[in-house]
């Protein structure tokens, strides 16, 4: 995940992006979205193994979920994306990049809005949950910012847990689950 780094830049530097539902056909740019953030983060916290992509099935199946959001420039190219699911009363954010490029210029900010605003809109919904790397700063401390809390040990929530047990087996490091109350 490459969201603002630790200190947001000044508004000058903000990109205007659109922040809209993603599509079927948004796919490949959320692949290449995604494997283009993987590339700044160093081996020992992103194994080579782990830096794919998600499959474009995996993909699929989170954009017809419609809780996919893709943040686009004033020309249409894909900048950034979060993609969530629902676990019972959670959102849980499974996955947000930005291209490095872009980094450090709101959008991420704009993405985790977007996320936050549609958990706070549903009656179903009572808090925001992730998984992310402790140490970096555009990971635990950019959502820390955001509202989010660390968790001991998932928290209580077993889709936490569950998600720090799966990514302790593949050889990730300094994870940590974050939530954030919905409203």
């Amino acid at each position: 995940m490459t969201p603002d780094a630790l200190d947001p830049p000044p508004p000058a530097a903000r990109l205007a992006v659109t922040v809209r539902l993603a599509g079927h056909g948004d796919v490949p740019a959320l692949q290449r979205i995604e494997a283009e953030a993987a590339a700044v983060f160093a081996p020992s916290d992103l194994p080579p193994a782990l830096a794919q992509p998600m499959d474009a099935a995996e993909l699929e199946r989170l954009v017809a979920g419609g809780l996919v959001w893709v943040a686009q420039d004033e020309h249409g190219a894909a900048l950034g994306f979060v993609a969530c699911e629902t676990v019972g009363r959670a959102l849980h954010v499974a996955e947000m990049d930005v291209v490095p490029g872009a980094a450090r210029r709101g959008i991420g900010s704009a993405l985790l809005r977007q996320a936050i605003d549609h958990a706070e809109g549903a009656d179903t919904l009572d808090v925001v949950t992730l998984t992310t790397f402790r140490h970096l700063p555009w990971n635990a401390p950019f959502y820390g910012r955001h509202g989010f809390r660390p968790l001991a040990a998932g928290g209580g929530f077993e889709h936490l847990s569950a998600a720090l047990a799966r990514e302790r087996t593949r050889g990730l490091k300094n994870r940590v689950a974050m939530a954030r109350k919905a409203g």
